[in-house]
């Protein structure tokens, strides 16, 4: 059986991470047309990163689910992950992911409790790292989901929490491009901070 590391796993999101944020910081070439026509555009794209990100984490999570459930991969450690105690059968994951929690509308692959749920009842021997890396992104993640639910469903609701939620990071309440790129006490913007604790938390998640 062949060996598949981890390590590929997260170097392929953190990829896709710098990618993302180079996009956001992408500077529209000079000219009155790029001010008139795409200065906005590029606002609502750098606006609708914060929908790429949560879903590049979702993603990550279920792969990584799905690796630790099936065995043969190996750790950033060096342990070499035998099939989880409830997949003892490659039939038994394949009708896991059918259902709808898995892999149907319903997932939420993204969210670290439901996550790091399901390494439980997997039975997947590296759960502690996962329930660690998963769980240490949690305020991040939510605050992520303010945002990509003020985008995506617009409503007095999610309106009041995405205010609620930029106050409390101490800032006036912004679009989300711009708040996007306030800068925090590090020095980082808002989105740089996030990215660079997801990508923390997922190499936590892969020891």
């Amino acid at each position: 059986m062949r060996i598949k590391p981890l390590t590929s796993l997260y170097a392929r999101y953190a990829t896709r991470n710098r990618a993302l944020r180079e996009r956001f910081f992408a500077e529209l070439p000079p000219g009155a047309e790029a001010e008139s026509v795409y200065a906005p555009i590029h606002k609502d794209g750098q606006a609708y990163q914060v929908i790429r990100l949560q879903h590049l984490w979702g993603e990550f999570c279920r792969e990584l689910l799905v690796r630790s459930a099936v065995g043969g991969s190996r750790t950033r450690t060096g342990q070499t992950l035998p099939r989880a105690t409830e997949m003892r059968h490659i039939a038994n994951i394949r009708r896991a992911l059918s259902l709808k929690e898995f892999g149907g509308p319903g997932k939420n692959w993204e969210n670290p409790v439901f996550a790091i749920r399901q390494a439980e009842l997997l039975g997947v021997v590296n759960r502690a790292n996962i329930d660690l890396g998963l769980g240490s992104a949690s305020e991040e993640l939510e605050n992520i989901k303010c945002v990509r639910n003020y985008l995506t469903h617009p409503n007095d609701r999610t309106n009041r929490e995405y205010g609620q939620m930029v106050k409390e990071l101490g800032f006036e309440t912004l679009p989300p491009g711009q708040f996007l790129a306030q800068r925090l006490v590090g020095g980082d913007t808002v989105l740089e901070y996030w990215l660079s604790t997801l990508n923390r938390a997922a190499w936590t998640a892969i020891a």
